[in-house]
């Protein structure tokens, strides 16, 4: 996701670092519908992010409000994520324990 997110306009020092980070590159990311509060996106990216929130603990939660993505790479026991909210147009990063439910995005070579 980093390559993505620099070729929508986030510097590469800012793609490599962790939290909230690279507004508005969040919003190009995001789906044009779906988000509460008026929170859609462009979708000018084409990723199409959708709110579908993040399963913990047997249970769903904030759907509407983030979307939250594995990484395809690892970092340890933990995994990278990556978040867009529905509140501004930043992206998020962090390594996270794989106990977390995100979803999944399948890309063909």
């Amino acid at each position: 996701l980093s390559t993505m997110e620099m070729a929508l306009g986030m510097s590469a020092s800012e793609a490599s670092s962790t939290g909230w980070r690279g507004s508005p590159v969040g919003d190009y990311m995001k789906s044009t519908t779906g988000w509460n509060n008026g929170g859609n996106g462009s979708n000018s990216s084409g990723f199409t992010g959708l709110p579908g929130g993040y399963r913990y603990s047997g249970g769903f939660y904030d759907i509407g409000n983030f979307g939250d993505w594995w990484s395809a790479s690892g970092s340890g026991s933990n995994s990278w994520e990556r978040a867009l909210n529905y509140y501004d147009g930043s992206v998020y990063r962090d390594d996270v324990n794989r106990y977390y439910g995100f979803s999944a995005r399948c890309v063909r070579d």
